[in-house]
C-alpha cells in the first residue's frame, strides 16, 4: 500500500495534468506531447520526493521506538544483557507488606539457564544490607546443602556489597556468561563475585525449582 502522501501527490499532479490538456487543445500535437511529457517528467520527480521523505519520516519513527525502548531499560541491563527484554514481574510481599518488586530480564524475554540474565528489585522499604544478604543466604540454604566455610564466605562477599536500602532505591544482579555475578545499586557498580556456583544459587534464590516463593518465582519467569 502506497503512503498517503505519495497517492496525494500523484492525484494532485494527475489532476494538473489532465487540466492542462484541456487547456491546450487549440494547440498543435507536437506543442500539446512536449507540454505533456514535461508534466509526465514533473509527476516522476514529485512523487520520487514524496517517497524519499516518506520512508524518510518512517525510518526516525521506528529509530525514535527503538531508541525509547532501548532508554526505558536500565543501563546495567542493557550493558549486560544483548537483546534484552521483560521476561517479568511481580510485587513479592511479606507478611501483607510490600516489600520490592521485582523484574527479570533475558535476551529476547525468554529466560534459560546458563544465559545471562539481570534482576531488578526495586525496594518500597528501608532495610539494612546486612539482613538482606543474611536472608539471601539462608534462602541459598534451602536450595541445597551448602559447605559451612563457603556459606560464610559467601555472606561475607554480599555483607561487603550490598548497601542499606531505602523505598525507591534499585538493587541489581546480573548473571554474566562466564557465569559470574555482578551488583548494580541504583545503577552504580557495587560488587562482583566471580564464583559460577554462588551465582546459580543466588538467583535460584528466585528462579530455581525448590525456592520458598513458587508462585512468585512462575510470576517472574512468566509461566501462567
Amino acid at each position: 500500500m502506497k503512503p498517503k502522501l505519495i497517492t496525494k501527490a500523484e492525484s494532485m499532479t494527475k489532476a494538473k495534468l489532465v487540466c492542462i490538456k484541456h487547456a491546450t487543445s487549440n494547440k498543435s500535437q507536437v506543442e500539446q506531447s512536449s507540454l505533456l511529457s514535461s508534466l509526465a517528467n514533473k509527476l516522476r520527480t514529485v512523487v520520487k520526493r514524496a517517497a524519499f521523505f516518506s520512508l524518510t519520516m518512517m525510518s526516525i519513527s521506528l529509530m525514535s521506538v527503538s531508541f525509547a525502548s532501548n532508554a526505558a531499560l536500565p543501563s546495567p541491563v542493557s550493558e549486560s544483557v544483548p537483546n534484552a527484554e521483560v521476561v517479568g514481574k511481580d510485587m513479592f510481599t511479606y507478611y501483607l507488606f510490600d516489600v520490592y518488586e521485582a523484574t527479570l530480564f533475558a535476551p529476547k524475554g525468554e529466560y534459560e539457564k546458563g544465559k545471562p540474565i539481570a534482576l531488578t528489585l526495586k525496594y518500597q522499604r528501608s532495610l539494612d544490607g546486612k539482613k538482606i544478604a543474611e536472608r539471601s543466604i539462608d534462602e541459598m540454604k534451602k536450595q541445597a546443602k551448602l559447605d559451612s566455610e563457603k556459606a560464610k564466605r559467601w555472606l561475607q562477599d554480599m555483607v561487603d556489597i550490598f548497601p542499606d536500602v531505602k523505598e525507591g532505591d534499585v538493587l541489581t544482579g546480573v548473571a554474566t556468561e562466564e557465569g559470574n555475578a555482578l551488583f548494580y545499586f541504583n545503577g552504580e557498580n557495587a560488587g562482583e563475585v566471580k564464583d559460577p556456583e554462588f551465582t546459580q544459587k543466588f538467583f535460584d534464590i528466585w528462579l530455581g525449582e525448590n525456592t520458598s516463593e513458587p508462585k512468585f518465582r512462575r510470576a517472574l519467569l512468566g509461566i501462567k
